[in-house]
């Protein structure tokens, strides 16, 4: 899948579209099969390379669902990249979305994951971006695609993986060698489904360092838990602000 995803980077490229506000611009990531994923990168001022963020939403979701949390990874001196998935928000849409279109987001190592192998190799190039503190925080599928990037090796220093499913995770692997993830932090609450059970799969098959919390008496799912926990939302600007500080 990784030789797959670099050889269609020969005709993938981003497209800086009209800004939004100052430091804040719409992105245009075309793929070799037509599909358009849409984001939003927001920079830092002034010049120099700083840490960057990769957002990925849940499913039946958009970008959106993480602009509660932008001003405080920017706090962070972060730059951030928030992209809408295949089928959601303003990128590309199938003629049918269905619930195999959703199996193939969900588990197919061809679909999402080489879109996220090629979004990434963007940020590590880009001038204002330090290659070597990418992190990747996702709620759900973007959870798994997060954990996914982590362990494939794809410039990330570490993953944020909210409400994660070891098995989809597993799946969007794919063949990928040598796979292993480490410097992880695994949230997801008691109460959702067997998220926490996945969790605790996604920990024990990690490597230093990582951490895991289980919201108790909760079902929130995805960025839901930092909405929730006050508690969750401090622990993962902590982790990032640590994880992705210059060496």
């Amino acid at each position: 899948m990784k030789l797959l995803a670099r050889l269609l980077l020969v005709v993938w490229f981003a497209i800086p579209c009209s800004a939004m506000a100052d430091g804040v611009d719409r992105v245009r990531f075309e793929r070799p099969d037509g599909t358009v994923l849409e984001g939003t990168w927001r920079t830092l001022d002034g010049t120099g390379r700083h840490p960057a963020v990769l957002l990925l939403h849940q499913a039946q979701s958009s970008r959106a669902e993480f602009d509660f949390l932008l001003d405080d990874l920017q706090a962070l001196g972060v730059h951030t990249l928030a992209v809408d998935l295949r089928g959601h928000g303003t990128s590309s849409k199938p003629e049918q979305i269905d619930r195999a279109f959703f199996m193939k987001l969900f588990r197919d190592p061809g679909f999402a994951p080489p879109d996220i192998e090629a979004i990434l190799t963007w940020l590590a190039d880009h001038p204002r971006v330090d290659p070597a503190r990418i992190a990747v925080m996702g709620g759900s599928v973007g959870a798994n695609l997060a954990y996914v990037a982590n362990g494939a090796g794809w410039h990330v220093k570490t993953s944020v993986v909210l409400s994660g499913n070891a098995e989809a995770a597993a799946d969007l692997a794919g063949e990928v060698q040598d796979f292993q993830a480490r410097n992880v932090l695994l949230l997801a609450a008691d109460d959702d489904n067997g998220r926490d059970a996945y969790a605790k799969t996604l920990f024990n098959q990690s490597a230093e360092p990582k951490r895991i919390e289980i919201l108790k008496g909760s079902s929130a799912h995805g960025v839901s838990l930092l909405r929730e926990s006050a508690e969750l939302k401090s622990l993962v600007l902590r982790w990032l602000a640590e994880q992705l500080a210059s060496d």
